[in-house]
């Protein structure tokens, strides 16, 4: 392990194309969603979705449920509902 981190300091440049498939990611998931709320006919602004994403990945950080199972969800309706 520390082998990598040392590859990875002298190299930083490897993190570039994880990054980009990560953002890349990122976006289709949220877009997803968009396209969800675009075929029931409701119009949501995507930052809203950006932000309710981030708040729902970040809850499944502190949970104790394998890979924040449920909860992923959960934050998302009332973030969600929350936003209008």
């Amino acid at each position: 392990m520390q082998d990598d981190f040392q590859n990875l300091a002298n190299h930083p440049k490897l993190l570039i194309k994880p990054m980009i498939w990560g953002t890349a990611y990122t976006v289709f998931d949220v877009a997803m969603f968009a396209v969800t709320f675009l075929s029931l006919s409701v119009l949501v602004n995507p930052a809203i979705l950006m932000v309710g994403y981030g708040v729902a990945g970040l809850a499944t950080i502190v949970v104790f449920t394998p890979g924040g199972t449920g909860v992923y969800e959960t934050i998302m309706i009332i973030f969600l509902s929350m936003a209008g």
